[in-house]
């Protein structure tokens, strides 16, 4: 499953959190058969039918209700945050994230060598959140500098091919990576220590304050 984290519109949100809770609990509506009107685009829906194929995998009762709290809550922070028009939108990586041959140990060690973190950020083509939150951080705004000056930063696309080697050494593809590590919606920022081990999972978007409240900076 792979959900964007932008991929809720604005006038029906509270509706569709109403209609996801009632086809995961087992009310006769599945979200592959919502009707979707001018509110919701295509790729929302594609987006959605991605939470119930997840679903059908959590069998126990206890399990599914911990997990749909953990979307509703996400979904309802990524709603209410940022007034962001949710559809489709382009983006680029920024110039400076790093040249990576997505061998992460190396990344590790060079960031380590340079005095800096690793940043591994985690991202859906088209995903309007995604944009945000590199534009907001990573590409302008008074954040980019600082986040720059102290870490190196790697895009991994959720629905990549590309070969690349975890810390754990072991080989994967961007998307099997990405459902390894349990990356459900994007974006996602995960901050690599120099173990090299995960020390810190950012998930959905973040308005500039909170997210660089949550980056591990040296000296904090």
């Amino acid at each position: 499953m792979m959900l964007c984290m932008g991929s809720v519109l604005q006038n029906r949100h509270l509706h569709t959190l109403i209609q996801i809770k009632q086809s995961i609990s087992g009310r006769g509506v599945t979200l592959s058969t919502m009707v979707f009107d001018s509110t919701f685009t295509g790729y929302t829906a594609y987006l959605f039918e991605q939470v119930e194929m997840t679903m059908r995998h959590v069998t126990q009762s206890a399990f599914k209700s911990l997990f749909l709290g953990l979307i509703l809550a996400i979904i309802a922070g990524q709603v209410f945050s940022k007034d962001i028009e949710a559809k489709p939108m382009h983006y680029d990586m920024p110039a400076w994230f790093k040249s990576s041959f997505l061998d992460i140990p190396v990344d590790v060690d060079e960031a380590r060598s340079a005095g800096k973190g690793l940043l591994i950020f985690f991202h859906l083509e088209n995903c309007p959140f995604c944009a945000h939150l590199l534009k907001d951080n990573f590409t302008s705004g008074s954040n980019k500098e600082k986040i720059q000056r102290n870490f190196d930063v790697i895009g991994i696309d959720v629905k990549g091919d590309l070969p690349m080697v975890w810390i754990d050494g072991k080989n994967y593809t961007e998307k099997e990576l990405a459902k390894k590590l349990g990356v459900f919606a994007t974006p996602a920022v995960f901050v690599l220590g120099p173990k090299p081990e995960v020390v810190k999972k950012v998930m959905g978007y973040k308005k500039p304050d909170e997210f660089m409240a949550l980056l591990p900076f040296k000296g904090k």
